[in-house]
């Protein structure tokens, strides 16, 4: 799985020409965060992940109301490139305004990134503590007698 804090990122989709489309990526991705590689999955199997994430994100709360969470599931491949296979996204505000535990369900990519059949369903408890930071500036200081 990979998981994108924050950030504006999203796909921009165009027409070219009259059967053809262009997907741009546009924005930046946020701070992005991998797992470890869950081998041997049969269907209907569940995965517990010992790996803690932790990471500090800076952001306004305009900002947290604005950027997402999102979540990418990939099929990893020993011979041929991953193959992306599910997405979703939780607005960070109802990460902020609501309960630590978030059950996420991830569909299906499908053209045009709209959702598609239901994959899987991730259970996770996200912690997201309000730290207060200052910005301090020294303006118009000097030394004498070095």
């Amino acid at each position: 799985m990979r998981f994108l804090i924050g950030g504006d990122f999203f796909i921009e989709v165009k027409n070219k020409g009259k059967d053809q489309k262009v997907y741009l990526p546009q924005g930046t991705l946020g701070i992005v965060h991998m797992t470890d590689v869950a081998k041997f999955l049969e269907p209907n199997d569940s995965r517990l992940f010992d790996r803690v994430i932790e990471t500090i994100y800076t952001a306004s709360y305009f900002q947290l109301e604005t950027q997402r969470l999102h979540m990418e599931v990939w099929n990893t491949e020993s011979h041929f490139l991953n193959a992306f296979k599910a997405y979703n996204t939780i607005p960070l505000i109802d990460i902020v305004d609501g309960p630590m535990q978030h059950q996420v369900q991830m569909f299906a990519y499908e053209e045009g990134f709209r959702p598609g059949k239901l994959l899987q369903t991730v259970n996770l408890k996200v912690n997201l503590a309000e730290i207060w930071d200052f910005y301090i500036e020294f303006m118009d200081w000097k030394s004498t007698n070095i």
